[in-house]
């Protein structure tokens, strides 16, 4: 809607003589409305709503207190390591307090959400495109529609209140024949909503322990020895006398 202006614009100088097709998400009314306006004996097609049947998405979630939940999502990050990962908020305050906070703790993230001029989403998404950032923080304005196939994580800071827009979160992962991981962080009631998602998407969510410091730990010097063990069978090093 924020280009509503614009297609009115273009659609009013148009012929009454041709053929348009509209393509939303979604039909709120404005839209409804806009359709009405401008289009001529309309006939609407609704694509059935996408399933969570895609085995390449592992999908888990951990139980945390409200409180302790940026600690975990600290921890979590440090024990999966994601080459690059969407983390979703409800709010644009908790998007732009949750991307200053991981970068104090000097991860590389930034906040996309609606009150981010055209420009600034451009330059955000080309700094993750190009593996800037790592980290995107988000508000279900990136949902739907982004195109970037090397996701490996998406990461639920705040459970959604409608599992039809889970479902959209997590197939931002696991595109173009890749696996990805789908992480959600449960608090409290939360894990009401967790239930109702999996009965709407007839799929089973794992429901994980949260790694230790240890694990962590473990598994952050496992990751060491496997780079280190990858850059002496590639030879890519130079010998130090």
């Amino acid at each position: 809607m924020g280009f509503i202006e614009d297609i009115e614009v273009i659609l009013s100088e148009t012929s009454n003589e041709r053929q348009t097709a509209l393509f939303s998400a979604t039909m709120p009314k404005p839209i409804a409305a806009l359709a009405r306006q401008y289009m001529h004996d309309a006939q609407r097609v609704t694509v059935a709503s996408e399933k969570v049947n895609t085995p390449q998405i592992r999908q888990i979630y951990y139980e945390v207190g409200k409180r302790d939940k940026f600690e975990i999502l600290s921890r979590v990050l440090d024990y999966e390591v994601p080459t690059s990962a969407i983390i979703f908020c409800r709010t644009k305050l908790e998007v732009d307090a949750l991307g200053q906070r991981l970068n104090a703790r000097a991860h590389a993230a930034e906040a996309l959400h609606g009150d981010l001029n055209q420009a600034q989403r451009d330059r955000v998404m080309g700094r993750f495109r190009s593996g800037q950032i790592e980290l995107l923080i988000a508000t279900d304005v990136a949902a739907r529609g982004l195109d970037v196939d090397q996701i490996s994580h998406v990461i639920n800071y705040d459970i959604p209140l409608d599992p039809e827009i889970y479902v959209h979160r997590i197939g931002r992962t696991g595109r173009a024949g890749r696996s990805g991981k789908a992480i959600s962080l449960v608090s409290g009631r939360e894990i009401f909503l967790m239930q109702r998602i999996q009965r709407y998407a007839k799929v089973h969510v794992e429901r994980h322990k949260v790694p230790t410091r240890e694990e962590v730990e473990g598994k952050r010097a496992d990751t060491y020895f496997e780079l280190l063990r990858a850059t002496l069978e590639e030879g890519n090093y130079k010998n130090h006398e």
